[in-house]
């Protein structure tokens, strides 16, 4: 009885959400530097709210979501387009979302790089952060870009885990929350050795950063326990201190999962 509203909600997300060109995707619900639908707050986006924007994030869960609906329709015995639609998506993401100076995923804008100059060409955004890591978060990136976006990967390395944004672009982002703009959040950090693990294992580099990755979350956040008796909703991008609502047993409880190496 579940599979008709299934397919209704999926109906309605990819009508609500759609991009202005087939096949892309915008968030909707932005206010001022706030876009609080994509649930990463303050995270920097096109400095011009405009209908061309185009946002990796939702490219990549939309193509996570068409596969996770195919398979619930397998799993009941219902025939189903979606792994079809899944598989368009990432064939295509390339060709939206990379960006071949930078060697990155990223936004597209609706305005020229730091202006309010609208353009209908689409300019990437420069900024380097967990954003441009959503192809991989999800697994919908090939090898081949994945391999680069692993060694860029580093550059968010805190030695307390990846923080939200790179700390060269912290400067330059103009108005934030200190939110998502730096601090380190443990639910993203899951999804990428949750990825590293079990879907891009084969790729160089995949098992040095993981291996250092998991290392450094483990030890500060037991370091930070042992400090304060608390978990704490994100920690600190340069000393790793836990910051925002404490005691927090939402998804910084995943280090138990990521102790266990247990991924979902």
């Amino acid at each position: 009885r579940v599979w008709p509203y299934l397919e209704r909600w999926f109906g309605w997300f990819n009508r609500s959400q759609s991009g202005s060109q087939e096949g892309t995707f915008r968030w909707r619900g932005r206010k001022g530097y706030h876009l609080l639908p994509c649930g990463l707050d303050d995270y920097p986006r096109s400095v011009c709210a405009t209908a061309a924007e185009k946002h990796v994030d939702l490219y990549s869960w939309a193509s996570l979501m068409g596969s996770t609906i195919h398979s619930i329709g397998e799993a009941i015995g219902e025939e189903s387009k979606y792994e079809q639609y899944a598989a368009s998506l990432r064939d295509k993401l390339d060709g939206q979302h990379w960006d071949p100076k930078r060697n990155q995923y990223s936004d597209r804008s609706g305005c020229e790089p730091n202006s309010r100059q609208i353009t209908k060409e689409g300019k990437f955004l420069s900024h380097f952060g967990y954003m441009n890591l959503f192809p991989v978060l999800t697994g919908i990136a090939g090898e081949d870009k994945a391999v680069r976006v692993i060694n860029r990967t580093w550059e968010l390395m805190s030695g307390f885990g990846l923080r939200s944004l790179r700390g060269k672009d912290r400067k330059r982002i103009g108005q934030s929350d200190n939110y998502w703009t730096g601090p380190i959040w443990i639910n993203l950090n899951y999804l990428m050795l949750r990825a590293l693990r079990t879907k891009y294992s084969a790729v160089e580099g995949s098992a040095e950063l993981y291996t250092q990755l998991r290392n450094d979350l483990i030890k500060n956040i037991a370091s930070e326990y042992r400090r304060t008796q608390k978990l704490w909703e994100n920690y600190h991008p340069t000393t790793g201190h836990g910051q925002g609502t404490a005691p927090f047993t939402g998804w910084t409880t995943l280090i138990i999962l990521i102790m266990a190496e247990e991924y979902i």
